[in-house]
């Protein structure tokens, strides 16, 4: 059965740079960086719904989303996951989850994460091409995904891989060769995440220009 996920957002924050198609602002509505107190809040709440107390009673986890987690200082990480602390000793919830990206995983900041019972790192890897990544300006190459997938499955944590078909420069043939070589590395579980173009982002600069052409539904359906 499926987790029962308490979103917790973090719009932008530990991201190094801005990637061409996001604006985690507009995506989630939110603009401020929750306080620890705010994430109380939200997991109690969360807790009340009828969606999670329905039976049979499904296992809860606090998911970090919007940001890069470990990108923020380990300060700041360590005074979001506290917070969750008290949850898992009464076993409220029973798991953390956060995204971040593959050039800001590492052996120090897993035993981190690992050392506050995080069960789950979700990569927002988005094309293992490395011109779409390139020009997508995600600052990494495909060779780093690999690495840090490979190192986030070695410490014993649950993998996810969140694609992004549809980025300028990308082809059918290249989102086929992005999925075959997701399926070399194995995830526990997969997100696929068509590009959609936000307002206010350097990929609607493209898109107004007719220098960027996103997927159609019918196309986007197809790949996926």
């Amino acid at each position: 059965m499926k987790p029962f996920i308490i979103p917790v957002f973090i719009p932008n924050y530990g991201c190094p740079n801005q990637c061409i198609y996001c604006d985690q602002n507009i995506s989630i509505g939110q603009r401020s960086l929750p306080t620890p107190n705010d994430v109380a809040s939200i997991i109690d709440e969360h807790l009340k719904t009828a969606s999670f107390r329905s039976k049979p009673r499904r296992s809860a986890q606090v998911a970090f989303y919007g940001g890069t987690f470990t990108g923020l200082s380990f300060d700041t990480q360590r005074n979001y996951l506290k917070t969750i602390v008290p949850y898992l000793k009464n076993k409220k919830v029973q798991g953390i989850r956060l995204s971040t990206r593959p050039d800001y995983i590492n052996q120090q900041n897993l035993d981190f994460l690992k050392s506050f019972s995080v069960k789950t790192i979700e990569l927002g890897v988005q094309s293992l091409d490395d011109d779409v990544l390139k020009l997508s300006q995600r600052e990494y190459r495909s060779q780093k995904v690999e690495e840090s997938a490979r190192l986030i499955k070695e410490n014993g944590l649950e993998l996810g891989i969140q694609l992004m078909p549809g980025l300028p420069g990308d082809t059918e043939e290249k989102i086929m060769n992005t999925s075959e070589q997701v399926c070399k590395i194995k995830p526990d579980f997969l997100r696929i995440y068509p590009t959609v173009v936000i307002k206010n982002t350097l990929l609607e600069k493209l898109y107004l220009k007719k220098e960027f052409t996103p997927l159609s539904l019918k196309q986007a359906v197809s790949i996926c």
